[in-house]
């Protein structure tokens, strides 16, 4: 049966169990105590893979009100205990990096579990961590590097999006250059991430958070590329639908326009649409106070708008495309759904790179290389 969107969850492998328990942990607490008993009926502790061993603490904050098996309360309690020492060890071994960056004026933002675990769910020991993800933003990365070097933090591997370091007793810290997966070596399209994260406090130390917009597309994608590397073969991956859920109940009417248009612009429309028919299999149609159907609908549009525009700058002849040529076609794209306009005034796009994206020098493509291109692009193709 070839893949598809509404297909997709088939590649998580989820079992009857995995369905009821996720329902369970993201129903309303009237009716907790039924889909409680529901799975445990189907569940045996033989069969727990490592994600649901992760999330048998939030089951027992979940259904704190409910009486059942003795044998599982006992089995989660105890992995309530380890990942509790566990979250302790690691906020210890990071929160003196966190302190170095504050004193050197670099912004830190935590990032996965580290930031899930502090902001959106109710108590330290519910959301189980891996490791921790931290990032700053790309114009200050190396400083990090020699910070974190100072600190005693002891470097690994180097990944395209993030260096590896062990921090404390043996803490795997991941320090990322680039906040999503899938933006390696486009950095400069991260700058309102930065600019729409949320300052906290972190035990004592300053930090920052995604926005939930920005939360709930990097969780969605997180998860997209463990399911494509594999990592859904070796566990039945559910603990993303969690987290999804605990943002949405924080903020059930976040920014659809938002949401959208930063799929959009980070071109990450099937991905995202992939999880969310996987979302929907799993938890139902409802979406915060939106519905999934509504979001994919919009996605798929955006991709269709999308589409329709790549076909036009293709006809611009791709071969002889600079990197000039580009950087023009990306900033159109942008300019074209900020302005709502079919096809925007060339002086208003001028006026736009001028005013916007200064910063990144791309006023010198507009003038040098932009005109012509985008001459022919109104008078030829832009209906």
């Amino acid at each position: 049966m070839p893949l598809t969107y509404e297909n997709f969850s088939r590649l998580l492998h989820w079992t009857p169990a995995d369905l009821l328990l996720l329902k369970n942990l993201c129903s309303p607490p009237e009716a907790r105590a039924e889909t409680c008993h529901a799975f445990l009926r189907s569940f045996a502790i033989d069969d727990a893979d490592r994600e649901t061993r992760a999330l048998m603490p939030f089951f027992l904050h979940q259904n704190s009100q409910v009486d059942f098996d003795s044998a599982v309360t006992s089995w989660a309690k105890d992995i309530f205990r380890q990942v509790m020492g566990d979250n302790s060890r690691r906020t210890a071994a990071v929160l003196p990096l966190i302190r170095a960056f504050n004193q050197a004026a670099v912004p830190v933002l935590l990032l996965k579990g580290l930031a899930l675990g502090h902001v959106y769910y109710q108590g330290f020991a519910l959301r189980a961590m891996g490791d921790v993800d931290i990032a700053a933003p790309a114009d200050c990365f190396d400083a990090g590097l020699q910070i974190a070097r100072t600190a005693g933090a002891q470097q690994g591997k180097t990944a395209l999006h993030s260096v590896d370091f062990t921090v404390g007793r043996n803490v795997a810290l991941d320090f990322h250059c680039t906040v999503f997966k899938e933006n390696y070596g486009r950095t400069g399209q991260e700058k309102v991430l930065w600019e729409k994260a949320r300052p906290i406090d972190f035990h004592g130390a300053a930090a920052l958070i995604l926005c939930p917009e920005h939360l709930l597309i990097g969780t969605l994608i997180n998860a997209f590329t463990d399911i494509i590397y594999g990592m859904s073969g070796k566990t039945r991956l559910k603990k993303w639908l969690v987290d999804v859920a605990v943002i949405l109940q924080q903020k059930p009417a976040f920014d659809l326009e938002l949401f959208v248009h930063e799929c959009y612009r980070f071109r990450l429309m099937p991905q995202i649409i992939c999880l969310l028919r996987a979302y929907q299999t799993a938890l139902g149609n409802r979406f915060g106070v939106w519905t999934v159907d509504d979001i994919v609908r919009r996605l798929e549009n955006e991709q269709a708008y999308n589409q329709a525009r790549l076909k036009l700058f293709a006809k611009l002849g791709a071969s002889r495309q600079s990197p000039a040529r580009l950087a023009i076609r990306d900033k159109y794209w942008e300019y074209l759904y900020l302005s709502d306009r079919p096809a925007g005034s060339l002086a208003g796009f001028r006026t736009f790179i001028y005013k916007k994206h200064r910063a990144e020098n791309f006023g010198q493509y507009v003038w040098a290389a932009g005109s012509k291109a985008i001459a022919r692009l109104k008078s030829k193709h832009v209906k």
